[in-house]
């Protein structure tokens, strides 16, 4: 976030239920690109390039689909396209084994997140996440996208971010090695060069979506 906000005007969203959203929020997966959209017109913005990570990066992604007139480029950061995914063994020990790669600052986070959505809406979107299949809409994204994995992600495996790339028209894939599911977190100032340079390559809005 402060990396792009020298250069860009940064949006971070939370979504429903979520972070500082009201409790009373419901979330609803497959209506949150629409919704999105509706704050990029409260908020003015005619055009943004998006970034989405986990289940932010399925989202940004039908969103770039559905209303590519909206979004300048495209970042899908271990986006949790989980039915691109052959194999359901990591959905059991995947997160355990993804910990290793984690910051303990950032479990701490993660943890007070988890507490404050509480069990029943953690429950409810991981079941919504995981019936998602939207990877007919994949050759639908305009826009200039940039896959980033983590090398040792064990909850999204490589090989959703290698069938990202092969689907979407114009998309690069891009692995950094020494993370898990969190890049931007575990090699941050590798992240943001990677991020940086792409989001400055050709004419761009001036707005960023971080979902």
């Amino acid at each position: 976030m402060a990396s792009l906000a020298a250069t860009h005007d940064v949006h971070a969203v939370d979504l429903p239920a979520f972070g500082s959203s009201s409790q009373r929020s419901r979330f609803g997966l497959e209506r949150i690109p629409d919704q999105l959209v509706a704050s990029m017109d409260r908020r003015g913005i005619e055009r943004a390039s998006v970034i989405g990570h986990s289940m932010g990066g399925l989202i940004a992604g039908r969103l770039a689909a559905e209303h590519p007139d909206r979004v300048d480029r495209l970042v899908l950061v271990d986006a949790a396209f989980l039915s691109l995914d052959p194999g359901w063994w990591h959905r059991g020990a995947g997160p355990l084994v993804v910990l290793r790669w984690t910051q303990a600052s950032l479990v701490r986070t993660l943890a007070e997140d988890l507490v404050r959505v509480g069990p029943a809406r953690l429950l409810d979107a991981s079941r919504q996440l995981l019936r998602a299949d939207w990877a007919d809409l994949l050759p639908r994204i305009a826009a200039p996208t940039l896959v980033v994995w983590g090398d040792h992600d064990t909850l999204c495996p490589i090989t959703i971010g290698r069938a990202l790339a092969e689907r979407i028209p114009d998309a690069t894939l891009v692995t950094i090695p020494r993370s898990g599911h969190n890049p931007m977190w575990e090699q941050a100032q590798e992240f943001d060069r990677i991020v940086s340079d792409f989001l400055s390559a050709g004419d761009l809005s001036a707005s960023e979506l971080e979902v």
